[in-house]
């Protein structure tokens, strides 16, 4: 019994660190995140917009999850997790990590809270949509 209590501390101890690791290596995650959310549902997990059938704290589609899935190559994400924070809040990494670094390796730039918000906003290429700049303007109040 003790054997394996140690190895759930343990287990327990390795996701902390990685969560720790991960906000290291995202120092921008967290104060996006939390503007994004506000702008989005006023931070309300159980917002719903019918006309996109985003819904959640952060407004993610349908479309959104399926691409998470596709850019972690596994379906580790459901339709359902859409209502969770903590499960969009991973969905929010995933997506702005890879649309992000595909925006560095197409421009030569280095990706900023703009150009994340943008793409959150619309999509992939958002940061080209001069429609998406009225919304950064909302998330860069927020920050």
């Amino acid at each position: 019994m003790a054997r394996k209590r140690r190895s759930t501390r343990k287990a327990v101890l390795l996701i902390a660190a990685a969560a720790a690791l991960v906000l290291l290596l995202r120092p921008w995650s967290n104060g996006l995140w939390h503007a994004i959310t506000q702008v989005e549902s006023g931070g309300n997990a159980s917002a719903r917009n019918p006309a996109t059938d985003a819904v959640g704290i952060a407004q993610i589609t349908k479309k959104m999850v399926d691409d998470c899935n596709r850019i972690l190559g596994t379906r580790r994400f459901s339709y359902d997790d859409r209502w969770s924070a903590a499960a969009s809040r991973r969905m929010f990494d995933v997506y702005l990590d890879y649309w992000g670094r595909q925006y560095e390796r197409q421009t030569g730039r280095r990706c900023t809270d703009e150009v994340r918000a943008r793409i959150w906003n619309g999509g992939p290429r958002g940061w080209e949509r001069s429609g998406t700049l009225e919304y950064w303007e909302r998330v860069r109040k927020h920050l």
